[in-house]
């Protein structure tokens, strides 16, 4: 991508382009987020079933926070409410890096990190 960037503008990309494209881009998604915020068939049931076990659910996403707040939003209203949500905005760095998986970890006083799943 970089060179592809390079031959189109004759320069490396630098942070300015990316804070340029991010300003175009955000609004846009913002704006059609609640279009695409169906829940999965089946995952009110399969939260219920892990509730029903005494399992707690925690979120992670690499949306910003002001977009996670139109999805929580979208998935409160058709039942669906996580114990915890982290953003990548939210710790150091998002993924690969384990920072938002161990913030839930703490956000949901869990003391046995090795007992915790996580799911794609």
């Amino acid at each position: 991508m970089r060179s592809r960037w390079q031959e189109v503008h004759g320069r490396p990309p630098s942070e300015d382009d990316v804070d340029a494209m991010f300003a175009d881009f955000v609004p846009l998604q913002l704006g059609c987020l609640s279009q695409y915020s169906k829940l999965i068939p089946g995952a009110l049931d399969a939260v219920a079933e892990l509730r029903g076990r005494g399992i707690r659910i925690g979120s992670t996403t690499g949306y910003l926070t002001e977009m996670m707040k139109i999805n929580r939003d979208d998935a409160k209203r058709q039942g669906y409410e996580p114990d915890s949500t982290v953003c990548a905005s939210d710790v150091p760095a998002g993924r690969p890096y384990p920072y938002m998986c161990l913030q839930n970890a703490i956000n949901l006083n869990v003391t046995t990190v090795h007992a915790c799943v996580k799911v794609e």
